[in-house]
């Protein structure tokens, strides 16, 4: 478990960088890469900036894809937008003379005591809010309780147990069967009720039926028209305890036609 912990740590520490610093630093570069052309302290705070909008755009676009907002489209579309940034730069940079080319360097120099600048001054002050909210914001999305959906799954299925073959052309007299399913996700123990109903009339009633968080439950329920109809709507409701409205419905249009004259 411990090991886990620390391969996710190490696996958000890694990728971090691609959501906040890469995307936004190589679509700077692009646009500037002359030396001089940005102070270091307004391509940092560029940097940061433009990474926020970048990124959601990107998932927004994805969200219109059959792709989806998921981490592998996700990342590889981070990964396509700086490759293609990063060409931009390199194709900018070919067409300046190599002495105004801008290449990032770290240069340890003692603090000087000349008065900055009201720009420089603003231009720190904005980079450590940027700075601060990416941290919270980090450290919200690692930390912050996972909310968690509670649901119930109510499916039915044909007389094989697959979603066909459903009895939908009957005889009047003629005993059907569908197979009824249910599968708990509510975090804890749940008794349902399970009605099958042709309008008013209640074919039939299962109860109680009990289960824990994550069990299944199977099981054939029966029905029979007495009378043709061209096209009746066969209900099937699933109330949980103390619930008055059904909780989840399905709906199943049979066709019951009159049973062959005897001669």
């Amino acid at each position: 478990m411990r090991n886990n912990s620390w391969a996710q740590y190490c696996r958000i520490a890694f990728g971090l960088p691609f959501i906040f610093i890469f995307p936004g630093y190589t679509l700077v570069a692009a646009l500037f890469p002359k030396k001089g052309s940005l102070h270091w302290v307004e391509r940092v705070a560029l940097c940061f900036g433009l990474s926020f909008c970048i990124t959601p755009l990107i998932g927004l676009g994805l969200d219109y894809t059959p792709f989806g907002i998921r981490p592998i489209p996700l990342l590889i579309s981070l990964i396509i937008f700086n490759i293609a940034m990063s060409c931009v730069n390199l194709c900018r940079q070919y067409k300046l003379p190599p002495e105004d080319v801008f290449i990032p360097s770290l240069v340890l120099m003692l603090p000087s005591w000349k008065k900055p600048k009201a720009m420089d001054i603003i231009m720190a002050i904005l980079l450590i809010i940027v700075v601060v909210i990416t941290i919270k914001s980090i450290s919200y999305a690692i930390y912050s309780p996972k909310p968690i959906d509670k649901y119930t799954e109510f499916y039915i299925l044909g007389p094989d147990g697959k979603a066909e073959g459903y009895p939908t052309d009957l005889t009047a007299g003629q005993q059907a069967q569908v197979i009824v399913g249910v599968v708990n996700h509510e975090s804890g123990t749940v008794s349902y009720t399970i009605q099958v109903k042709d309008g008013d009339y209640v074919q039939s009633t299962i109860l109680p039926v009990v289960l824990g968080d994550g069990q299944k439950w199977e099981q054939p329920a029966v029905f029979v028209f007495n009378a043709p109809h061209e096209s009746t709507e066969l209900q099937f409701l699933l109330f949980r305890q103390g619930d008055a409205s059904p909780y989840r419905s399905l709906h199943l249009w049979v066709t019951v036609k009159a049973p062959p004259a005897v001669s």
